[in-house]
């Protein structure tokens, strides 16, 4: 009988192990089907976009803007989405129109995921998305979309969601800089 017992655990365990492997397959196909990696990064302009201990992000970093040129009415907060290790480097190197360093402060690392979980809360709940829509001069560029009817005060609460999530994974620009010498 322990034969029987001990076999019949056995099978069960490699079964268990077999379909979870398999899922996990299944999950990388429908993150990699779907175009998004796991994670985005949002650029700090500079220190007035941090806590004066320079420990989180303000909300105003994650305001959506109304842009001119779009016509689906949605209002958008730049990203870039970290497709490789290299784009944080490629994000702390951006040139702004005046040729200085675009991200003086540092960045923001959000997990798609957090995205995904904001995106599911009632209030939330068909008003927040993400896209990818790279420029000329960087392919990893992408927006996190609002509704443009979304009221104001609640633009205002999902930016500071976001923020607060981002607060989590901040690397200041003097941090990389050190590393990077």
């Amino acid at each position: 009988m322990n034969y029987l017992t001990n076999n019949l655990k056995r099978l069960k365990e490699s079964f268990t192990t077999y379909v979870l492997e398999k899922f996990k397959g299944l999950q990388k196909h429908i993150l990699a089907s779907h175009g998004y990696p796991n994670s985005c990064i949002k650029g700090i302009p500079d220190k007035n976009f941090l806590t004066p201990d320079m420990t989180r992000c303000g909300s105003h970093l994650f305001y959506f803007k109304k842009i001119a040129n779009r016509n689906d009415r949605l209002m958008e907060t730049s990203i870039n989405w970290e497709d490789d290790p290299s784009v944080i480097d490629f994000t702390f190197n951006q040139i702004n129109p005046d040729g200085n360093k675009q991200f003086k402060a540092g960045i923001a690392l959000i997990h798609r995921g957090e995205i995904d979980n904001i995106k599911r809360l009632l209030f939330v709940r068909g008003n927040l998305s993400y896209e990818r829509k790279p420029e000329k001069h960087n392919k990893y560029h992408g927006n996190i979309l609002l509704k443009e009817d979304v009221p104001n005060h609640v633009m205002k609460q999902i930016a500071a969601t976001i923020a607060l999530i981002a607060s989590a994974n901040i690397i200041l620009r003097a941090e990389y800089d050190d590393t990077h010498r």
